[in-house]
């Protein structure tokens, strides 16, 4: 069980996962004061800030994870390449909101983003699963 554990972990560190099925990561959205932005869609929502890339990953598909961060909102989504036809998906760190996945995805050529996700106050990181096998990137 220990190397399991230090397997896994390890595994974290790497951004690589290995994982069955996505199924169990349901999307949850808080609600109320700032976290009335969760699971909004970015390209829909009044924000007055700049949008930044400040994690990536690159995908063994030759494709871009990439966290994706509004400065007006405070807030993150992930995205990736549309032709890569894979779910993407943002999860919070840390915060008193706790861990969270803005799940179903928009298609906007060239890109299919998640849901967007409150990051005020919080880190969170961007994930993506090809063949059963989980990508991420690092917190930000």
């Amino acid at each position: 069980m220990r190397w399991l554990s230090l397997g896994l972990a390890l595994a974290v560190l790497m951004g690589t996962v290995l994982v069955p099925s996505l199924g169990a990561a349901a999307a949850t959205c808080q609600s109320g004061g700032d976290y009335d932005i969760d699971c909004t869609w970015p390209d829909s929502t009044a924000c007055d800030g700049a949008n930044s890339t400040p994690r990536s990953k690159t995908l063994p598909t030759g494709g871009i994870l990439e966290l994706r961060y509004d400065s007006g909102c405070r807030s993150i989504w992930g995205r990736t390449p549309s032709s890569l036809n894979e779910e993407v998906f943002v999860v919070r760190d840390s915060c008193s909101a706790g861990n969270t996945a803005g799940l179903t995805n928009q298609v906007n050529t060239p890109h299919r983003w998640s849901r967007q996700l409150n990051d005020k106050n919080c880190t969170g990181h961007a994930t993506v699963f090809i063949g059963g096998v989980g990508y991420q990137t690092t917190s930000y």
